[in-house]
Order: C-alpha cells, then sequence, then structure tokens
C-alpha cells in the first residue's frame, strides 16, 4: 500500500486492470484494514482530480484512515476511450477487474 504523502504535488501511480481488452485506468493510495473502492459518477479523470485542492484534500483525508482505490470508467480519463458503449454488466466487469487487481477480498463501494 501506499501511504498519501503530504506533499500538495504528490499524486499516485495511475496503472491498470484489464477487463477483455479493455484498460481500466485506477490508483490506490493510504491504508487501513478497510479497502474503499470509489465508483465514479457521471465524469472521471483520476489524474486531473488531483489538481483540485478540495478533491485532494477529500482523497488525502480518505487515505489517511482506508486502502483507497479510485479508478476511471472506460471511456474517461485515462482508461481506454475507444470501447464502445458500455453496458451495466461491462461496467460491472471493470470494477471487479479493479478490485481483483488490487487483491481486494472484501471492499467497501462509495
Amino acid at each position: 500500500m501506499t501511504p498519501v504523502a503530504a506533499s500538495s504535488s504528490w499524486v499516485p501511480e495511475t496503472v491498470y486492470a484489464r477487463n477483455g481488452e479493455t484498460h481500466i485506468a485506477y490508483q490506490t493510495f493510504g491504508e487501513g484494514e478497510v479497502t474503499f473502492v470509489g465508483v465514479p459518477g457521471i465524469v472521471s479523470n483520476i489524474e486531473v482530480i488531483w489538481e483540485d485542492p478540495e478533491a485532494r484534500a477529500w482523497l488525502t483525508r480518505l487515505g489517511s484512515f482506508v486502502r483507497m482505490v479510485h479508478f476511471d470508467k472506460r471511456g474517461q480519463g485515462m482508461s481506454d476511450r475507444d470501447s464502445g458503449v458500455p453496458t451495466l454488466d461491462d461496467r460491472v466487469e471493470d470494477l471487479m477487474a479493479v478490485i481483483e487487481a488490487v487483491g481486494a477480498d472484501r471492499v467497501a463501494l462509495g
């Protein structure tokens, strides 16, 4: 696990999980007994979000007591863009690919 650094320029490394041929970008940071997976809303970019001071403070706070995982939906942010219009099943499989990639047995979703 990667602890959240105090530096205001620190950004966790973006890595990729695979769901079939689609690459789903995610970041993991913080420490805690609970793995919290932040499911993206309408639009996401896991690298750009760190540029917003309020979002950075919120993510940093979460990472102070949970293992935080957040990801970009397929077609957005750092994830593959040319994957067509995803179904609900595609979205769930993407989420499961990220959970499997981080090696979590149990997660809290938010």
